[in-house]
């Protein structure tokens, strides 16, 4: 991986640009970084788009991990761009902000079509305790996990509540996060799933989605859950908070285990709650019709 990364960092953005860009009426650098990096360097003639998935005001990675050698750097490649594309408002004002850019749409991710019949699937997780918590993603530092795994070790142990969860994913904190719910003697209360083609079963089968992550674009996840009646707690990074309208349409806290207790705590036995929080979600989640998401792409491209 290290030998991948340096020979992206010597490869010449121009030549290598040219090569992904040629033949082609339109170029989607469907992420940031590198595939951006490249496209923007490109000399041959297309309708350039480039899509962001991430807060640029908290988390300018392309520039902190030296894809891009500075701030104006980057802001001077996203510019070559006929259109830039944020997965959120908050997403957009991040790049207006931080590179100073103005050719921006938000697009928001788009939810799988199907997510309610294949939420019905069998599968062998069958969580049996009072308040079962859920979370899909990587499993990365920067999805918080660890946080969320103390907060349920304080409701377990500390606060005798009866409480689950599974974490759906799979990625490179697996093994710190299992030896750490052994370490804590979590195994009959925290179920790692591992990565799983078809998340949505785990997810219905469970009462209250968990988002404990210390960035986030957007987080289709969230939306998803919402689709099934989920309620949700969500720490606030720029695409939750923009999913759950500021809270409005569920619980925002902040990172970090106490307000994670807190918040669990406050759903735990809370049957009204719960109730309004699902109906909340469902209703929420009409406001992100993929149908609207779609004419804007095909906007984009047919240019």
């Amino acid at each position: 991986m290290v030998k991948i990364k340096s020979a992206y960092h010597w490869l010449s953005p121009t030549l290598f640009g040219n090569y992904l860009c040629n033949g082609y009426d339109t170029v989607v650098a469907f992420c940031e970084g590198y595939l951006t990096k490249w496209v923007a360097a490109a000399s041959v003639s297309c309708n350039k788009i480039a899509w962001v998935h991430t807060d640029m005001v908290e988390n300018d990675w392309p520039v902190s991990s030296g894809v891009f050698a500075s701030v104006k750097a980057e802001s001077e490649a996203y510019k070559k761009f006929d259109e830039v594309v944020a997965v959120s408002n908050i997403v957009a004002r991040g790049l207006t902000q931080k590179l100073g850019l103005k050719n921006i749409t938000t697009i928001y991710n788009m939810l799988d079509s199907d997510i309610v019949s294949k939420s019905q699937e069998e599968i062998a997780y069958y969580p049996s305790r009072k308040l079962n918590l859920i979370s899909v993603g990587r499993l990365e530092t920067v999805k918080g996990y660890s946080v969320l795994i103390d907060a349920v070790n304080i409701l377990a142990n500390d606060k005798k509540l009866d409480v689950s969860l599974c974490l759906v994913g799979y990625g490179s904190q697996y093994e710190n996060l299992k030896k750490k719910v052994e370490y804590l003697s979590l195994s009959d209360r925290v179920h790692l799933a591992g990565a799983q083609e078809n998340p949505y079963p785990y997810v219905a089968k469970s009462d209250v989605y968990i988002c404990s992550s210390l960035k986030e674009g957007f987080n289709i996840a969230v939306l998803e859950a919402m689709s099934l009646g989920k309620p949700v707690i969500a720490t606030a990074s720029a695409g939750p908070i923009e999913i759950l309208d500021e809270g409005s349409f569920g619980i925002l806290v902040d990172n970090n285990t106490d307000a994670l207790v807190s918040a669990i705590e406050y759903l735990y036995g809370n049957d009204a709650e719960l109730e309004r929080l699902s109906y909340l979600s469902l209703s929420r989640v009409k406001d992100f019709d993929s149908t609207k998401q779609i004419k804007k792409i095909h906007k984009l491209i047919c240019r």
